[in-house]
């Protein structure tokens, strides 16, 4: 083919115009694509092409006869011209991540020129779970075809300015390698008030990965601030297991401590542009403090009061969320209560010498508390008593109409 000497066929010469059985002679071409046989006595010889080096294909089918004269035995050279094809090899692609890992599902094309356009010679070539796609035609030696990437395997970027020239060769399979580098997606944080999935603004992360020594290190060094609507994303990074660690919460909320794990896949990637991750938070709670004056506004111990969360139930005095009860400075101190609720708080019992408070306080624990604790503030009326003043004479006979003045002052 092309002229091109073939060395290593070989050919057998008979006596029979079959050309089978035992050969008399098997001869090879050399370098130049000749081969020579011994000095053959006159007569007529079959030559038969018995096999021919990896890369043509072989003419074993045809017959050639040679005859030799008698009187030019030694004189005579027969010249037989064989033309061997040369065969053609199939293209083989594999395709991998940029860890070497094997890729299924990526559709390739191969094309005759360099800009892969017009028709491609073959598409729909896809690999299978081993990476590998081989052509189903076979391309000729000595020219060039190429190569490109139609479709991405699932979760992967496709790049489809690459263009890969593959340059066949006489006896080998042409080979092309690509990789892929894994797509990437955003983490979408959605921050809500954990007790009625309000959003919550103004809350900070960073994220992080797991090292090798299962340590956390950071991906790295943004910080993210949740908006007005709760949300913030962070960069895009590849399929894997991340984690969210809280920086800052809102005023009035817990600050989670843990790191929160975010599983990253192709899979919620493709289908929602984004990875979601939803982090509550919950309130940070506080006390009611109830402090308790008389009127005069002097302290008063020993007053028993009850928490309740409804009015009915204050009223009813059942469900008692808490039962407090004043010191010697007049004061009442709840244990931390869930805040943004509005509890009620009833007088329950009173010391002697003090009128009963009837009224039923409703007392809102708010979120962000000011100076940390919600206080209400109790007044107890003393009990008033008569002062009776009994006049007598030096008898200790009862004097009546003497007319007696009360003040509050020593003078």
């Amino acid at each position: 083919d092309a002229n091109a000497p073939v060395a290593g066929a070989v050919f057998g010469i008979y006596d029979n115009a079959a050309a089978e059985g035992k050969a008399i002679e098997e001869i090879t071409t050399n370098a130049q694509g000749i081969a020579t046989s011994t000095a053959l006595k006159p007569g007529t010889y079959y030559v038969r092409e018995l096999s021919v080096p990896n890369g043509y294909i072989a003419d074993t089918e045809t017959v050639t006869p040679v005859t030799i004269a008698i009187g030019n035995e030694g004189k005579q050279v027969v010249t037989v011209n064989r033309v061997n094809e040369r065969q053609d090899y199939q293209i083989r692609i594999t395709k991998t991540n940029l860890s070497g890992e094997k890729l299924a599902g990526a559709v390739f094309a191969i094309y005759d020129n360099a800009q892969a356009s017009g028709t491609p010679i073959e598409t729909g070539l896809t690999t299978g779970a081993n990476g590998v796609v081989l052509s189903a035609k076979s391309y000729e030696p000595g020219k060039t075809y190429y190569v490109k990437e139609i479709e991405a395997p699932f979760g992967y970027k496709a790049d489809e300015t690459i263009i890969r020239p593959v340059t066949m060769e006489i006896g080998k399979i042409g080979e092309v390698a690509f990789q892929n580098a894994m797509k990437e997606y955003p983490i979408k944080i959605y921050k809500t008030d954990s007790a009625n999935d309000e959003p919550l603004a103004g809350v900070t992360f960073q994220l992080y990965q797991k090292n090798g020594l299962n340590e956390y290190v950071l991906v790295s060094e943004a910080v993210y601030e949740t908006a007005a609507d709760g949300t913030v994303a962070t960069l895009a990074v590849v399929p894997g297991t991340y984690y969210l660690k809280e920086v800052a919460g809102q005023g009035g909320y817990e600050v989670l401590e843990d790191y929160i794990p975010v599983r990253v896949t192709a899979e919620e990637g493709e289908a929602k542009g984004y990875i979601a991750a939803n982090v509550t938070n919950d309130r940070t709670p506080y006390p009611i403090e109830i402090v308790k004056v008389d009127d005069i506004n002097a302290a008063v111990k020993d007053v028993v009061f009850g928490v309740y969360a409804s009015e009915a139930d204050a009223q009813a005095e059942t469900n008692e969320l808490a039962q407090v009860t004043t010191g010697t400075d007049g004061k009442a101190r709840t244990e931390a209560l869930p805040a943004g609720v509005t509890y009620y708080v009833k007088e329950l019992s009173v010391p002697a010498g003090y009128v009963k408070n009837l009224t039923i306080f409703p007392v809102t624990v708010g979120i962000n508390q000011a100076n940390q604790v919600a206080v209400q503030g109790v007044r107890n009326d003393r009990v008033k008593y008569p002062v009776e003043v009994a006049k007598v004479d030096e008898n200790n006979a009862p004097v009546a109409g003497v007319v007696f003045g009360i003040y509050d002052n020593a003078a």
